[in-house]
């Protein structure tokens, strides 16, 4: 089987800062042990031979391109505990499924609406399926509602923003985004104007995945966002539940390097 080439999603309006690229070659080349900063460890048969760090840097880039937030970033699902996935076991299942066949959601636009109250771990998981798609090449971005209905405001006033907002919206293969049922109600006609098409295209021309989190259940989000784009919903993404509180090992995780490390 052919190994799909990484394709990132490019833009001057949704793009890593330079103070974060910095930070990042800091972290992973600049203080590297091994090649000290010079990225390469030698030559053999007229090839390069590249450093480790260059991997982990590669790595780490991917995952702030998608803009994933900093707090998932080195997160997996060991980080969440074992009875908040029993309690979620039948969701957990589904969500797994749906991971190990990204390939066919891809080509049928099959999507996830990830359903449940603070804290139950929607965002978290939602990235969790967001970088398995990036590992398999895929192009995928996080971003909150509230900054897309800014970036759909920039917009309405700049024809670059609105090509970049376009090729987001209707181009990147897994577009997660966050707490779609804020920030989009209030906003006036020119925005839905803007947001409507690209969605329809998204969903009903390209057919692509579409990952949503939002406190409101299915059935209702059309109060929120519409009916327009409520019934995209209805019939390409199917709802995922999730109850209870999944950050708890997380803060046992931070107390214990903290206060307990057998070096204090």
């Amino acid at each position: 089987m052919i190994k799909k080439i990484p394709i990132r999603f490019e833009s001057d309006t949704f793009k890593v800062s330079a103070d974060e690229i910095f930070a990042l070659k800091k972290r992973y080349c600049d203080d590297c042990s091994i090649c000290k900063g010079a990225r390469v460890l030698g030559e053999e048969e007229n090839n390069l031979v590249k450093c480790p760090c260059l991997t982990e840097f590669n790595n780490a880039y991917s995952l702030a391109h998608a803009n994933i937030p900093i707090a998932f970033r080195e997160l997996t699902s060991k980080d969440i505990e074992e009875s908040f996935k029993r309690e979620n076991f039948e969701h957990f299942r589904r969500v797994q499924l749906y991971t190990q066949q990204q390939d066919k959601a891809l080509n049928k636009g099959f999507g996830l609406f990830i359903q449940g109250t603070n804290g139950a771990g929607k965002s978290f998981i939602a990235t969790l399926v967001l970088k398995h798609a990036l590992r398999k090449g895929y192009s995928g971005y996080f971003i909150l509602m509230s900054d897309l209905v800014n970036a759909a405001f920039s917009a309405l006033h700049d024809i670059e923003v609105r090509k970049d907002l376009e090729k987001l919206v209707v181009q990147t293969d897994f577009l997660v985004i966050d707490e779609i049922d804020k920030g989009f109600q209030d906003q006036n006609d020119n925005i839905q104007k803007m947001l409507l098409p690209l969605f329809k295209k998204r969903c009903d021309y390209f057919k692509k995945p579409l990952i949503v989190t939002s406190n409101v259940v299915k059935t209702d989000i059309s109060q929120t966002i519409g009916n327009t784009i409520a019934s995209m919903f209805m019939e390409r993404l199917t709802e995922i539940i999730f109850t209870g509180n999944y950050r708890p090992q997380i803060l046992d995780t931070l107390e214990n390097e903290f206060f307990y490390d057998e070096n204090n």
